[in-house]
């Protein structure tokens, strides 16, 4: 069921996210990074969202290597629609790609008017993800502009689709990677304080991080993060004298893909070897008959 609302004028939200994220990224700094105190709310609320990666092939009983794959980044919003998305994604191994981000369900049924995936690459001396992917997603590029369909579902929702490139393409060198690597994670990554963020709907809130779980739901949340960060926003992003500060209201997931257990080849049956001593015929003689 969709949540058919009339569409606000999504002042606040540009005001709190899209020109600190458009014009910060322009400047290369943002503004909260100026923040001198942390926010001190220590205390664990129910999450508002919830946004998982989700591997779409894991439903399958195989698959070969290589191959193009699918993984969603899927919100729960429990009822509650939202404005607008800026979501980091990382991944790092060399041989696992993402090919493509293709917008979702909500940003398709609910027409909304912007989905803008950018990627950027790191070498592997760096010691950060080879690639990462920044995906803006907003219900209105311009606050008086006519509103979208909908916010949002009264059930978890696609915002996004990724397609990835599986493994290497060489076919001499699969049996080795599959042997080196059984699992690909892929992650959601911070560098700054937009990132990972989520407007409400009527754009008078901006959501941060408050956990983040890794693939096999073990949190990995980190108190004290510091940027680059793949556990959460750091809590000097928060100033908690400001009435319109954000809020940690999103619980984070964290996917990947499990790659297949290469098996040896199974040894060849020599049929000379299958003769009974005592026998002249071969058990493969479909015309032999007992003795």
């Amino acid at each position: 069921m969709i949540s058919i609302l009339k569409a606000p004028l999504l002042r606040g939200f540009f005001s709190l996210w899209l020109v600190a994220t458009v014009l910060g990224a322009a400047k290369g700094v943002d503004s909260t990074h100026k923040v001198e105190s942390a926010d001190d709310e220590s205390a664990v609320v129910d999450p508002r969202y919830v946004v998982k990666l989700e591997w779409i092939g894991k439903h399958r009983n195989s698959h070969r290597i290589p191959c193009i794959d699918t993984v969603d980044v899927t919100l729960n919003g429990f009822g509650k629609g939202i404005g607008g998305f800026d979501i980091k994604i990382g991944v790092e191994n060399s041989n696992f790609h993402i090919l493509e981000i293709l917008p979702g369900e909500l940003i398709d049924s609910c027409h909304w008017k912007l989905f803008t995936p950018h990627m950027t690459t790191n070498l592997p001396t760096t010691g950060l993800p080879l690639e990462v992917w920044q995906v803006i997603g907003l219900s209105q590029a311009i606050p008086d502009s006519i509103g979208p369909v909908c916010f949002g579902f009264d059930r978890p929702t696609v915002l996004m689709r990724l397609v990835v490139d599986v493994g290497p393409h060489d076919v001499h060198e699969i049996i080795d990677w599959l042997d080196k690597y059984h699992y690909l994670p892929i992650f959601f990554y911070w560098e700054d304080c937009t990132d990972n963020t989520i407007s409400t709907e009527s754009g008078d809130t901006l959501c941060v991080s408050s956990r983040v779980f890794d693939s096999n739901t073990q949190e990995i949340s980190d108190k004290r993060p510091l940027f680059p960060s793949r556990t959460g926003m750091p809590r000097q992003c928060i100033n908690p004298s400001r009435a319109n500060r954000p809020h940690k209201l999103i619980d984070f997931y964290n996917g990947g893909i499990a790659l297949p257990i290469p098996h040896p080849p199974a040894p060849m049956l020599d049929p000379v070897k299958m003769v009974s001593p005592d026998s002249s015929q071969s058990p493969l003689d479909s015309t032999a008959t007992p003795k």
